[in-house]
């Protein structure tokens, strides 16, 4: 890591040394000298601040005896694991999944801003899967945890679960309930109720479900599992399950593979020999499936109603103006925050699943169904 050359000297009354001070301790709060972290030696940050050995050693001997730094006889110098969180910048680890999607860019920006109104610093991780060491990391190095699961949660390792549990540094998991597994999570889930309640108000009984699947180790995973549980709950009160089953389509995705083009293709094969007069999918793909619609001839919403799930900034701007049940990104924020200073002011509490209401969004891809479909 470079550090910026220390000038204007003169102009500083703490003098060479205090602006080494200061230096250390900014890129402390910046998350580039982590707790419990060896600092360069005291040469390379002289070499590197364009200072004199000396003076750094000096400026490291005030943050020693601060209780900012320690030394190690033999190691060398670390950033103190212990230091209050008032006395240095507190800095909030994010982790995301290593593929960038449109939903992932939105949830940064906001998480950023919303980071910014309460004072901490965002850094965030992009990680591949569970056993990516870029997620030990960000719990290592930084004051508070926010995890977007980059794989299902029954995946997590124990051991990772463990230490999460532990309370050490709060977490909290974005998407997915986490309860079952003892942290404190933000939801969506009750949009897949809004959204069937609303299709069925319509006089739309026959309710499709697209989900993206990945076939691994035998076993089929859903990206949105809990989605497809409730929307399956809700379809058994009036269809049976060899029914049910027929009005899921599983769309297989190659893993870090955009779905729109899955979708696309097998809604452009197969659109105008459906199961179901109303489709619900997420925001994320609604592109290519009401492209398929529009190139295969499939009328939306006059053979085909489809209500899309989610959150993006730029949804307004699609056309035709998409039947939306939006799930908010800044209130997923705003809770997310909420439940980690739940978690600092009572450690001991049980977890707890906030979740964020959904709103209906009217557009032109639903219609009401004439007639009614009563089964």
């Amino acid at each position: 890591m470079e550090i910026a050359m220390i000038d204007n000297f003169e102009k500083f009354n703490g003098g060479k040394t205090g602006l080494v001070e200061q230096e250390i301790l900014r890129q402390i709060d910046l998350g580039n000298f982590r707790r419990n972290s060896l600092l360069p030696s005291e040469r390379e940050l002289a070499k590197q601040l364009g200072v004199s050995y000396m003076t750094v050693r000096r400026a490291i001997g005030k943050l020693v005896d601060d209780s900012f730094l320690t030394r190690v006889q033999g190691k060398g110098t670390y950033v103190r694991g212990d230091v209050p969180l008032h006395r240095m910048q507190q800095t909030l680890g994010i982790v995301v999944p290593a593929w960038e999607t449109p939903e992932h860019a939105d949830l940064m920006m906001i998480l950023t801003a919303i980071a910014g109104e309460n004072g901490v610093l965002p850094k965030f991780h992009l990680c591949r899967s569970w056993e990516d060491r870029t997620v030990v990391d960000a719990y290592e190095s930084c004051d508070y945890l926010l995890l977007v699961p980059p794989a299902p949660l029954a995946d997590l390792p124990e051991e990772m679960l463990v230490r999460f549990r532990a309370g050490t540094t709060p977490v909290v998991v974005l998407g997915l309930d986490a309860t079952p597994y003892g942290l404190d999570s933000v939801t969506g889930d009750a949009c897949t109720e809004a959204g069937i309640r609303e299709l069925r108000r319509l006089g739309h009984c026959r309710i499709g479900l697209m989900t993206q699947v990945e076939e691994r180790g035998g076993k089929l995973l859903r990206q949105t599992e809990t989605f497809y549980r409730n929307w399956r709950l809700r379809m058994l009160e009036r269809f049976s399950a060899k029914e049910v089953d027929r009005m899921e389509i599983r769309i297989p995705v190659k893993a870090y593979e955009l779905p729109h083009q899955a979708f696309y293709d097998y809604l452009y094969v197969n659109g105008k020999d459906l199961p179901f007069t109303a489709l619900m999918l997420p925001l994320a793909v609604a592109w290519g499936v009401i492209s398929a619609a529009a190139d295969s001839g499939l009328a939306v919403p006059q053979k085909l109603s489809i209500l899309s799930i989610g959150d993006r900034q730029e949804a307004r701007f699609y056309r035709p103006r998409l039947s939306l049940v939006r799930v908010s990104y800044r209130r997923h924020a705003e809770l997310a925050f909420e439940a980690l200073r739940r978690r600092m002011q009572e450690p001991g509490l049980p977890p707890r699943c906030f979740t964020v209401e959904p709103e209906l969004v009217p557009g032109e891809t639903v219609s009401p169904l004439l007639p009614p479909d009563n089964l």
